[in-house]
């Protein structure tokens, strides 16, 4: 933790209104399509927010280097890759791909729960495990998808079954992440504010911005603490939504067909 020597926060002098962006409605309306291609949203909302939030927990477990919380995330980034190459081969060999989704959805299940109880004292190596989990199971269907939804309709029908993966793609991890960060900036506001009411707004807005792993000036040891829980757990809460998204996938997948996939046509 924080101790006399570490440097202290230089709290801005002015309110940027960063707070005041965290109110966020999506209205969509799903398209009917078969159930591969439902399962494309829900990967990439899990992998968006595996990737922008873990760095940031790591940040704040292990501490102030940025550099290092990258270097943190480099096992999630590299697994995940190494596994939709993987996934890729596998596919052409073994193209059952309703046991690819079950397998995929549960390792993001898991990973995601492991990384919900990440707090304050969590050491390194379990931090990198969990995201490990999460990376093979992201990297398991991250592109498959679009395999299956090609093999899935007829062939005039496969511009459009590419078009609607790749616009999951892009609008899932948008949604995932407005979610995301209304929940964490409201949790963590609330809950400062309640254990410290004594704090500026400006203060804890430095603190959620990644200056909590230095000492905030004129506060206690004890309540330095207190808010490093405080956020950590608030950042622990939206693994939630890859927790959801790996049941939904896992129970979506019991209902696929059991049948491979013809990869060499239509």
């Amino acid at each position: 933790m924080a101790s006399e020597a570490e440097e202290k926060i230089q709290l801005p002098s002015e309110d940027t209104s960063t707070l005041s962006k965290t109110s966020f409605v999506s209205i969509f309306k799903r398209a009917r399509i078969n159930m591969g291609q439902d399962e494309k949203a829900l990967t990439c909302e899990a992998e968006e927010l595996q990737e922008q939030t873990a760095g940031q927990q790591t940040h704040k477990v292990s501490g102030p280097l940025w550099a290092l919380a990258g270097i943190q995330l480099l096992p999630y980034v590299v697994f995940n890759v190494t596994t939709a190459m993987a996934n890729g081969l596998g596919m052409s060999k073994k193209s059952y791909y309703m046991l690819w989704y079950i397998f995929a959805g549960s390792l993001c299940l898991v990973g995601s729960a492991l990384m919900y109880t990440v707090d304050e004292f969590t050491s390194s190596a379990k931090i990198w495990g969990y995201t490990i989990l999460l990376g093979v199971g992201c990297g398991v269907f991250v592109q498959s998808s679009f395999t299956v939804s090609q093999a899935k309709v007829r062939k005039s029908e496969i511009p459009l079954a590419i078009g609607y993966c790749t616009f999951v793609q892009l609008a899932g991890p948008a949604i995932a992440l407005c979610i995301a960060n209304a929940a964490f900036l409201n949790e963590a506001v609330q809950g400062i504010q309640e254990q410290a009411p004594q704090l500026p707004i400006e203060a804890i807005k430095a603190a959620i911005s990644g200056a909590s792993s230095r000492r905030i000036e004129g506060i206690s040891d004890e309540l330095q603490q207190s808010i490093l829980h405080i956020i950590v757990k608030a950042m622990s809460k939206v693994y939630i939504l890859p927790m959801a998204a790996g049941a939904l996938t896992v129970t979506m997948g019991f209902f696929m067909k059991t049948e491979r996939l013809n990869l060499g046509g239509h």
